[in-house]
């Protein structure tokens, strides 16, 4: 069987897939704003990617997939369907820093909110702990059960 002959001057398919993707990544960005983050103006290509802006990524990965999953479609798969529907609004261009940010910081990149000291930050989860134990405690109290290491016991819930 003879070797492939290579596409455009490159030296084999896989080179040839790998441009490919790499250009239709740049149209996307392009058609999004550019190559720069739209919050903190990172510009390298491999730290940047599309966000969706209404913060619906999951849905739409879940009902694009074959297998009905929130992983495995995205990127080159993304960039195809959003040229064949003529780049759609909804999407911006965000580093990685930025995207995962802003989906652990309620929609807003932390970027943009306004830092609070770490010592406040650790005592707002300190007290959220605190709650979480104490309505542990009352709805294990309820039900007649001991929860171990709290001082509970069926002795003491009457």
């Amino acid at each position: 069987m003879r070797p492939k002959k290579p596409k455009r001057g490159f030296p084999d398919h896989k080179t040839l897939l790998k441009f490919q993707k790499l250009q239709l990544k740049i149209q996307a960005f392009n058609a999004y704003g550019g190559c720069k983050c739209a919050c903190c103006k990172e510009t390298d290509p491999e730290f940047l990617t599309l966000d969706h802006i209404n913060l619906d990524g999951g849905a739409q990965r879940r009902k694009e997939s074959s297998t009905g999953r929130n992983w495995g479609w995205g990127g080159f798969h993304l960039y195809r369907k959003l040229r064949k529907e003529g780049f759609p609004p909804g999407f911006q261009v965000l580093c990685l820093n930025c995207n995962f940010g802003k989906t652990r910081n309620n929609g807003i990149c932390p970027h943009k909110s306004p830092s609070r000291p770490l010592a406040e930050r650790l005592a707002e989860l300190e007290a959220l702990r605190a709650q979480a134990r104490l309505v542990i405690c009352f709805q294990t109290t309820n039900r007649g059960h001991v929860l171990k290491g709290h001082g509970f016991s069926r002795a003491n819930t009457a």
